[in-house]
């Protein structure tokens, strides 16, 4: 496999080591945390995720390896823009967003993305959410940018690029119409391949520095990205290896014809000896060249896990502080009595002069609720969101939107429901216990899951897609409980089990 390391590193003029240049001396995209603004009013449809990603999965089912392009009905295109004769510069795929397409949430925009590379490139789905995390925050850093696109990009990707469309708004009403999606590809992209999507070209410092943004500094994706690097490392250096185990055998092969007299060959084999000769100097040359651009990205992704690691310390000395703070605010002044009141909901109110507050019942011994918002002075009700069975009196907000369990044609799922108008957003797959503890830690979500006929936890994004569920099955009715890097859970024989946050393991 040629240049399967060489690429990544060719076309990203940023090294990583330029993560340690001031913040100003870099773009001015770089101060810019990215935040999507989602549609906030009724919906007339409700998807489910399935229905969503079979948009993605539709389109990648129609992949082919030459240049191409592959389109749901014309409301949502990739163009495939390749051109193997042209060794500088990047192919890529273009994601297209007609006028009638009809995403209008950044979680939905992911999934279709991912939901493609899934299908098209053979991407476990963690790394097509992934990628397709990044992809989407790449094209909002670079929005409108196109001068940055002409310096890294082939001719055959930059001729479907326009400096009005190019990137991807962070406005959700501008996607229509108005988005030119761009994913870096290798080149000789094909399914299988871990770096088909460069990730090398993904982590521009504006990118990594938008993530270090956030309240969690965008730990566990930046974390994932690193894994998937070494990973990508891994396997060019066995390639590298099968490449010079069959070039040594190629080798002694050639020495071995050298060895006859050289009046016993014609000059039609003198002349194939020269350029077998000639071929196997080219060849070694191109591995030393992979070689130290393995070395070099070895190097990148160590310097990015010591960064890491010190935003992990960073993350957890806050959340340190912050409990210690809350225990503080919790304790009663002296001679006062202590009050024991139902901790509020986590969620924030956009409106200070109004709150949303759960009206809870109980039927036949099982008490679900409904999501209203009251005027804050008076506690009258002046909207109700239409889910009227939701489970555990639990929500919170992540990203903008309200998490909670809601009943969905009689299953418990989980749901992603608007803060504005309390209209549920998607509901996810899988079947979540009734009873289920609902909490959040480092961006994900956490709620027991169905499998079979089993229980487990999982950890979900806010977008509602599965990342990982335990190892262990557990009690439907566990308490979660998070501490450092662990979340602790009850399984089925009684027992308390610590588990790796990250992949849902026993330690």
């Amino acid at each position: 496999m040629k240049r399967l390391i060489l690429v990544l590193l060719m076309w990203a003029p940023l090294s990583l080591a330029a993560l340690d240049v001031a913040r100003e001396e870099l773009s001015p995209y770089i101060d810019t945390t990215i935040e999507f603004q989602n549609y906030e009013g009724p919906r007339e449809v409700i998807q489910t995720l399935e229905e969503i990603r079979g948009i993605g999965a539709f389109i990648g089912a129609q992949f082919e390896p030459g240049p191409g392009t592959f389109s749901f009905f014309g409301r949502y295109t990739v163009i495939h823009a390749v051109d193997p004769t042209i060794d500088v510069g990047l192919d890529a795929d273009i994601m297209l967003l007609a006028e009638d397409a009809r995403v209008d949430h950044i979680n939905n925009l992911r999934a279709i993305l991912s939901a493609y590379l899934e299908t098209a490139y053979d991407y476990s789905p963690a790394d097509a959410r992934l990628l397709a995390e990044y992809v989407t925050i790449y094209n909002a850093v670079f929005r409108r940018n196109l001068e940055f696109f002409q310096g890294r990009y082939k001719s055959v990707v930059l001729e479907h690029l326009s400096e009005t469309n190019v990137g991807l708004s962070v406005v959700y009403s501008d996607w229509p119409g108005g988005t030119e999606m761009v994913i870096p590809l290798r080149d000789g992209a094909r399914p299988g391949l871990l770096d088909a999507v460069g990730p090398r070209e993904l982590l521009e410092p504006e990118v990594i520095a938008s993530l270090r943004d956030r309240p969690d500094m965008g730990i566990d994706s930046r974390r994932d990205m690193v894994d998937l690097l070494e990973r990508v490392i891994d396997e060019a250096a066995e390639e590298i290896e099968v490449e010079r185990e069959e070039l040594e055998a190629e080798e002694q092969a050639l020495a071995e014809r050298e060895r006859q007299r050289v009046d016993e060959l014609s000059p039609e084999e003198r002349e194939d000896i020269a350029a077998q000769r000639e071929d196997v100097e080219r060849r070694q040359a191109e591995i030393a060249e992979r070689e130290e651009a393995v070395e070099e990205l070895t190097e990148d992704v160590r310097r990015l896990r010591e960064e890491l690691a010190e935003d992990i310390e960073t993350v957890l000395d806050r959340e340190q502080e912050e409990a210690v703070a809350a225990v503080e605010d919790a304790e009663p002044e002296p001679d006062e009595p202590e009050e024991l009141e139902e901790p509020a909901p986590e969620a924030a109110t956009p409106d200070p002069a109004r709150t949303v507050f759960m009206v809870v019942r109980r039927e036949a011994g099982v008490v679900t609720g409904r999501l209203t918002r009251v005027i804050a002075a008076t506690g009258e009700e002046t909207d109700r969101s239409p889910l009227d069975r939701v489970y555990g009196r639990r929500f919170f907000e992540l990203e903008g939107n309200y998490i909670l369990i809601a009943d969905d044609a009689g299953t418990p799922r989980l749901a992603q429901v608007d803060t504005n108008s309390l209209e549920p957003i998607i509901f996810g797959d899988h079947e979540i216990a009734s009873g289920s503890m609902l909490a959040t830690s480092g961006g994900a979500v956490f709620a027991v899951m169905r499998e079979d006929s089993s229980w487990y936890l999982g950890r979900f994004t806010a977008g509602l897609e599965l990342l990982e569920r335990s190892s262990v099955a557990v009690d439907p009715d566990t308490y979660i409980h998070f501490s450092g890097p662990r979340v602790y859970v009850q399984a089925t024989d009684g027992s308390v089990r610590p588990l790796n946050q990250t992949n849902m393991t026993t330690e």
